[in-house]
């Protein structure tokens, strides 16, 4: 009777390790902010006032993603992303308006769990992302308008991560978008010079909300680094 009594004892226990050492692998994610492509641009076209060190400017991306852990350390996410670019007002550019969708695929490094942020907060996470990236550029105004170039390249990035409960997470995002074959200007009004070599860049800033799907009591962002 003791024998079996401690081997009960003995399995439920592992049991409840085993059950604390699960976490769930999948979240979705949505995403608003602001856009900022830097370069190319046609003589008199900027999306900002290039005399001004701060630009704030309306909402003008928004994206979705869903990202799948392969391990607390490690995961995939693809992501869809929508940018409008125009010159904000007073800016001094001539107008122009042009519009970019994306899609995206990366690897996903929890450099929380990496570096052990566990050991200091459970309420701040960081998340580094990279991969590669297609989209579709569209300009509205001047000579190319509604002619849709198709564009390829990287894309990277950090995200800090604040929880708010177990399942959603409020998170900020700094991303570098870079297009190696983008033949227009990001105003659309004319093609990029040759010197440019087919480049395009824009960094977005945004804003938005995690919820992890699953019903352990974390999600792999949180877990501790086994």
């Amino acid at each position: 009777f003791l024998v079996i009594s401690s081997l009960s004892f003995g399995q439920n226990e592992s049991q409840e390790v085993s059950d604390e050492n699960e976490f769930d692998r999948w979240s979705i994610e949505v995403n608003a902010g602001v856009n900022k492509p830097t370069k190319p641009f046609t003589f008199n076209y900027y999306s900002s006032d290039p005399k001004k060190y701060f630009n704030i400017s309306s909402v003008n991306h928004f994206d979705v993603g869903a990202r799948y852990m392969l391990s607390n350390s490690f995961g995939l996410k693809i992501d869809f992303g929508y940018d409008k670019i125009e010159n904000q007002k007073g800016s001094g550019s001539l107008d122009f308006e042009a519009i970019q969708y994306r899609v995206g695929l990366q690897g996903v490094a929890n450099l929380g769990s990496i570096m052990n942020f566990r050991s200091f907060t459970n309420r701040f996470n960081l998340l580094a992302h990279a991969g590669i990236q297609i989209s579709q550029f569209t300009p509205k105004v001047g000579r190319f308008r509604e002619i849709t170039e198709d564009n390829g390249g990287v894309v990277f990035g950090f995200t800090p991560q604040l929880r708010i409960t177990n399942s959603i997470v409020l998170t900020g995002d700094f991303s570098v978008i870079n297009n190696l074959r983008q033949h227009y200007n990001w105003d659309g009004v004319s093609l990029s010079t040759e010197d440019n070599n087919l480049s395009g860049t824009m960094f977005v800033s945004s804003v938005g909300l995690t919820y992890y799907i699953g019903k352990n009591k974390k999600h792999a962002d949180w877990s501790d680094n086994i």
